[in-house]
């Protein structure tokens, strides 16, 4: 729900719209106001500036409003009436008017470049979000004819349920990305292909139809009931007696069908017209290259745990299991370290209670150990999973490269520790925020040791200049790192505001007792912090995280009812902020006294 000032201000363009022509764009400028109320946190349309302009047409609107190129003119339109209506009202003095035309009058190429970039990520964005779809609900988007039926039964459903499930998949494309992993050498990964049991099973089972020379299949590509019939028994014969142990993993039609598509994805054996033939993928997997190699058995795993069960069908706990397969798989590409057989199987078990409906929730966890544990063999026994009595389950090296890869095909974000070394510095900076402590340190060295401390000291400065707060937090941190030889670069930037307060930390960290930031800089460099914090953070948890990193005997109180004087683009936000948020009620209505003169300066 819009805050109640942008509804008493579109009643109040109601009426001015009304004195005038009556030929207001009121529903635009209505959108404006609430993107302006929610995305920039304004509590007055009188509070809107230039800046706030920038990011409400060049960042909120774009991402927020479904509207494409041709709409820009009418937006620009309705956000001139709108300022027109504020100047005529008094709740933007005449020359705050007056900026925020001129801003209007030369935002039009950029904003229409946004719109357009946005229009194009929506269409891309569409279809990744329904071949994911797709893929949640087991179908191989290419498989045509599975296509052509999940469409048929996705239309069917009611436009509520498809809405929900569009925004439930959107909801966790916003938090699609991993963290980084190290990846073994390709030649030792395309030794562990090679030496797979997954590769064992498909190459057997190519073996077995060329021995059997089989000529006939259905209709889809399969076997015929009588060669899959012979095929179990005959693959079976040759193994303990176990049906779901065997090297073929043939205990069944089901087994048989799965073990099938992937030797096909594989091109270890080609179907055509009808009829099937050995693949290319035989040779790549005796011998010779090793990216064929590693291709071809990708290939072949991802068909192989991905499940083919249509929606809507009956499936035993096996199946049920062998569905979540791909979740527990990230799960543990997530962990840099092993994970206990428990707690990952309860984690199984909470989603299956989840997205089931369970009558005997006691059968179904005896059940579900035992596919469980199948399911973890088999995994080992391809050469992805690791296990440890002790310790629990990890990925191996073919098992992290696997993953990561078909996390990639899905969209996700799966970056590689050491993949910023050479990148420049704002890009990264953009990539470390998908780090954790735990790799972070490593990227930072990896990047520092490519440049001269001075060459690395340079970028980061120039990017403190024109970057975010949070791009500069993060710049700050890595110019820390940087080696003594950077103080003729550190220094120079004393000379520029933006920089010049970290630059002033640098050069004390490194010997300059001279150096001692003002009271004004330390607050600059509070108010930055929280600003940068807030790019990535929960409001509240942006002011926790600043108090506890501010200095034990700081007068927080004194100090926030000075704040309003602090030259800084966030210092209104971070007062009002601080006034809803911290702990202290006296310090919190200081907050908000000093936010009060800190928007009249504006």
């Amino acid at each position: 729900m819009a805050d109640e000032w942008v509804e008493t201000t579109i009643r109040e363009l109601e009426r001015w719209a009304e004195r005038r022509d009556g030929r207001t764009d009121v529903g635009g400028a209505r959108i404006l106001l609430e993107l302006a109320a929610d995305g920039l946190g304004l509590r007055a349309a009188g509070e809107l500036t230039p800046d706030g302009l920038d990011r409400l047409l060049l960042q909120e609107f774009p991402s927020m409003v479904a509207a494409g190129s041709d709409d820009v003119p009418a937006v620009l339109a309705a956000g001139h009436e709108l300022v027109d209506f504020l100047a005529d009202s008094g709740a933007v003095p005449a020359d705050g008017a007056e900026r925020l035309r001129v801003r209007l009058a030369g935002i039009e190429p950029e904003f229409a470049a946004a719109m357009a970039a946005a229009d194009d990520l929506d269409q891309e964005s569409a279809a990744e979000m329904l071949t994911r779809l797709m893929r949640a609900d087991g179908v191989d988007p290419a498989d045509e004819a599975a296509v052509r039926r999940w469409s048929d039964e996705f239309s069917a459903l009611p436009e509520e349920e498809q809405v929900a499930r569009i925004s439930e998949m959107m909801f966790a494309a916003e938090d699609a990305v991993v963290g980084p992993v190290r990846l073994a050498p390709q030649e030792e990964l395309a030794a562990q292909a090679r030496g797979s049991g997954l590769t064992e099973r498909i190459r057997g089972l190519a073996a077995w139809v060329a021995e059997r020379e089989v000529t006939e299949l259905t209709d889809d590509g399969g076997l015929t009931p009588e060669d899959a019939a012979a095929a179990i028994a005959e693959l079976d014969a040759a193994t303990t007696g176990a049906p779901e142990q065997g090297p073929a993993g043939t205990g069944g039609i089901a087994e048989l069908t799965r073990l099938w598509r992937a030797a096909v994805s594989a091109a270890v054996l080609l179907v055509e017209d009808g009829r099937v033939r050995p693949g290319p993928a035989l040779d790549a997997f005796a011998q010779g290259d090793d990216e064929a190699a590693l291709t071809s058995w990708l290939a072949a795993f991802d068909a192989a745990v991905t499940p083919t069960v249509d929606p809507g069908d009956q499936v035993s706990v096996v199946e049920v299991v062998r569905k979540d397969l791909p979740g527990m798989l990230i799960h543990l590409y997530e962990r840099p370290e092993p994970v206990p057989e428990d707690e990952l199987f309860d984690l199984l078990f909470a989603h299956i209670e989840e997205t089931y409906e369970i009558s005997d929730v006691a059968l179904l966890e005896t059940t579900g150990r035992y596919a469980f544990t199948l399911a973890m063999e088999e995994l080992v026994d391809w050469g992805v999973v690791r296990t440890d009595e002790e310790a629990g389950h990890a990925l191996t090296p073919l098992g992290v490269w696997a993953v990561r890869e078909l996390l990639l095909a899905d969209g996700y974000r799966a970056p590689l520790v050491g993949d910023l070394a050479e990148a420049p510095a704002a890009e990264f900076l953009e990539g470390l925020v998908d780090h954790g402590e735990d790799t972070a340190d490593e990227e930072i060295g990896l990047w520092l040791s490519r440049r001269e401390p001075a060459e690395a000291a340079a970028e980061l400065l120039a990017v403190m200049r024109d970057g975010t707060a949070g791009v500069r937090n993060l710049a700050a941190a890595v110019l820390h790192h940087a080696g003594p030889s950077a103080e003729p670069v550190v220094r120079r930037a004393l000379e520029e505001p933006a920089a010049r307060p970290y630059a002033a930390l640098w050069l004390h960290a490194h010997g300059d007792d001279e150096i001692e930031l003002n009271a004004d800089e330390m607050m600059w460099i509070f108010t930055d912090t929280v600003a940068g914090l807030l790019e990535s953070t929960e409001p509240q948890d942006a002011v926790a995280v600043a108090l506890a990193d501010a200095p034990a005997d700081a007068d927080l109180g004194a100090m926030v009812a000075e704040m309003w004087r602090v030259d800084h683009p966030d210092t209104a936000e971070v007062l009002e902020l601080l006034g809803r948020h911290h702990p202290d009620k006296v310090v919190a209505k200081a907050a908000r006294k000093s936010a009060f003169k800190a928007r009249s300066r504006v």
